[in-house]
């Protein structure tokens, strides 16, 4: 059974990402996981990858955002799923563009009501050569903060198999959502 995701009170950050309180921040940092750093993305070519995160209230999504490494290739896609599976918003397969930067990109602006469980998906097509901003964790730890994995396409699927990662790890690139227009700072 995967860790259950604090419940809180407080309005959620502007970017939920994987180290979000709203995420499964809290129990990556008391488990010292490594500082995120540049590397091959190393999951499987086309496998997506599924983080939860919880919101106590109603918020607006703008914008998705991934951290690129040192070499892009391939295309991306950042989205939002429901517990039960179903795509609200993506980015759609979207080309790596710079090295070593915070790349966003607009999506609809859409609503995710809360309180309410969610999902980030990530999907990377070239997982050869393209790098991103990212940390390993063992398998088993990953499957207990209740990180999916789905074989997928060129783009996120509209609808989500959640699966357990195979592999001895998981690879966890730094991604997520802006609850606000502009992710950078």
């Amino acid at each position: 059974m995967p860790l259950a995701l604090p419940r809180s009170s407080r309005p959620p950050g502007l970017l939920i990402t994987p180290w979000s309180l709203e995420s499964i921040g809290v129990p990556i940092q008391a488990a010292a996981q490594a500082v995120p750093a540049s590397a091959l993305n190393a999951n499987a070519a086309q496998l997506a990858l599924y983080v939860p995160f919880r919101l106590a209230e109603t918020v607006t999504c703008y914008k998705v955002f991934w951290n690129n490494g040192t070499a892009v290739a391939g295309n991306v896609d950042v989205g939002v799923y429901t517990e039960a599976g179903l795509k609200l918003l993506s980015a759609g397969a979207t080309a790596q563009t710079t090295v070593s930067v915070l790349q966003e990109v607009d999506t609809t602006n859409t609503v995710l009501p809360g309180p309410a469980r969610y999902y980030m998906g990530f999907v990377a097509t070239d997982a050869t050569t393209a790098t991103f901003l990212r940390i390993s964790m063992p398998l088993g730890f990953g499957q207990s903060l209740g990180i999916c994995s789905q074989a997928s396409q060129t783009a996120l699927p509209a609808s989500a198999t959640f699966a357990d990662p195979g592999g001895a790890f998981v690879y966890l690139p730094v991604f997520g959502i802006a609850l606000r227009t502009l992710a950078a700072v």
